[in-house]
């Protein structure tokens, strides 16, 4: 346990949360509930997965061939497909710029609603604990004890 973490947020209560006023329990639970929004990698086969039960894998892919589509809409396509299908690459980053002109080629072209868009960068959103946004896994009460001390 990094001590010198755990008491600098205890201390400083940089959310206030109001540690002052908590017991040691209740600061431990405060910590470790899982209620911080963060944004995170998607695993490609979860991107795929969802693409697929959201019924636009296969018109991503069909518009790579689709001459009745934009060059840029049958480019975005491909990129999606060969990005998804590449073994080299494990995790999707939604919010790189690029990924999001993608997805919104995707979009502007018809290839895939804005819902669908949406679904799928919504696959980014994840929740974590305070303790783990800090770096601290498993806040025990007698961590607690020993930072207040």
């Amino acid at each position: 346990m990094n001590y010198t973490v755990l008491r600098g947020e205890i201390s400083t209560d940089p959310l206030g949360r109001n540690y002052v006023a908590m017991s040691d329990v209740e600061v431990v639970s405060s910590l470790n509930t899982a209620d911080r929004a963060i944004r995170q990698l998607v695993p490609l086969w979860q991107v795929k997965k969802t693409a697929i039960e959201e019924g636009c894998w296969l018109a991503i892919q069909a518009a790579v061939a689709d001459e009745s589509k934009s060059e840029q809409v049958r480019g975005a396509a491909a990129i999606a497909v060969d990005y998804i299908n590449d073994q080299r690459f494990q995790n999707l980053d939604m919010d790189l710029t690029s990924t999001q002109q993608m997805l919104g080629a995707l979009v502007v072209g018809g290839v895939i609603t804005a819902a669908q868009s949406a679904t799928l960068d919504a696959l980014a959103d994840g929740v974590i604990s305070r303790a783990e946004e800090i770096g601290l896994a498993g806040v025990r009460v007698g961590d607690v004890q020993r930072a207040r001390t």
